[in-house]
């Protein structure tokens, strides 16, 4: 007598998300999107001080055309080295652990980032001005394909707003020192500060990228 009595469904929430969940995809956007931001603000300023600065300071005795060019190549040789950081991560990974490869790839990238703003113009070191840039381009390209690989951040709305924000800090700084100061005082220090400031942008990053590990469960290893 029981069979034509109706088991009522289940009522399903119209409420949507929970508090906790939209918090938590509230977290991962901003992660995202400093990541993103301080990728964005290191890349448009090194690209740049590769056009406005480094063809005079870091080689002025190949032409603005030659140095237009050497500057253009250091911007693709970070790109062409992603890969590589990229494989030397996730080579370590198993015997170091994500916590420790990671921080120490952000480590390299904020360091490298800096010492670019710190490095001598060819007067005064010559050949070895080419060459410690080289050297510090090198570690943020294998950097950023470390970073990449052991934490995407993943394609959103957030990545597009803060890479675009990043870009744009970047270029407004770099466009006002060089509006408000003398040519050759720009040239001599005044675009090493945008790189000395992404020392702590990228800092904050990596704790970004710790943060986007953790609630992925990869800090566990």
């Amino acid at each position: 007598m029981f069979a034509d009595v109706a088991v009522p469904a289940p009522r399903r929430s119209a409420r949507g998300p929970s508090p906790a969940s939209r918090n938590a995809d509230a977290d991962t956007g901003a992660a995202v999107a400093v990541v993103r931001a301080a990728e964005s603000f290191d890349q448009t300023t090194f690209a740049l001080a590769a056009c406005l600065v480094f063809p005079a300071l870091v080689f002025p005795y190949w032409g603005e055309l030659p140095g237009l060019l050497f500057g253009a190549a250091l911007v693709a040789l970070a790109f062409a080295l992603r890969p590589v950081g990229r494989w030397a991560a996730l080579a370590l990974r198993g015997s170091f652990g994500v916590p420790r490869v990671l921080a120490l790839a952000g480590g390299v990238l904020a360091l490298c980032t800096a010492a670019t703003g710190t490095l001598p113009g060819y007067g005064a070191a010559g050949g070895l001005a080419i060459l410690l840039l080289v050297a510090c381009r090198t570690g943020q390209g294998l950097a950023w394909g470390a970073c990449g690989a052991l934490h995407p951040a993943p394609a959103s709305a957030s990545a597009a707003v803060g890479a675009l924000a990043g870009a744009v800090a970047a270029a407004g700084l770099v466009a006002g020192m060089a509006s408000q100061m003398v040519h050759a005082d720009f040239v001599a220090w005044g675009w090493r500060y945008p790189l000395c400031a992404a020392l702590a942008i990228h800092l904050v990053a990596l704790f970004a990228r710790m943060r986007l590990a953790s609630g992925a469960g990869e800090l566990s290893d």
